[in-house]
């Protein structure tokens, strides 16, 4: 297997969520969008289900100032997709996000 930590099944733990140096982007269903600046993450892996946490700040654009809580699941990616050449580019799963603003 490649060293994709997707392919590599995360331990329960602090980890990083993958974002530009900006930070996360996210495209509403409005056609607005938010940069985001996770602090902290948190994984867990349950059942081959892996489960990512992700806490911060919207920095930028709808809902500046708030702050996110961005829940990831994904199931466990196929071993051939992670032996493939450039290892696995994507991943199908679900997001739940919650913004709260003062």
């Amino acid at each position: 297997m490649r060293s994709d930590p997707v392919c590599q099944r995360p331990t329960s733990g602090k980890h990083q969520i993958a974002a530009g140096p900006d930070g996360y982007r996210v495209n509403w269903n409005n056609g607005q969008n938010s940069r985001i600046a996770f602090i902290e993450t948190e994984a867990t892996v349950v059942a081959g289900v892996q489960q990512y946490v992700g806490t911060g700040t919207v920095t930028s654009g709808e809902f500046n100032g708030g702050t996110a809580v961005f829940t990831w699941a994904y199931l466990p990616p196929s071993p051939l997709n992670c032996l493939a050449p450039g290892g696995l580019t994507s991943q199908d799963g679900t997001v739940i996000a919650s913004i709260t603003s003062l």
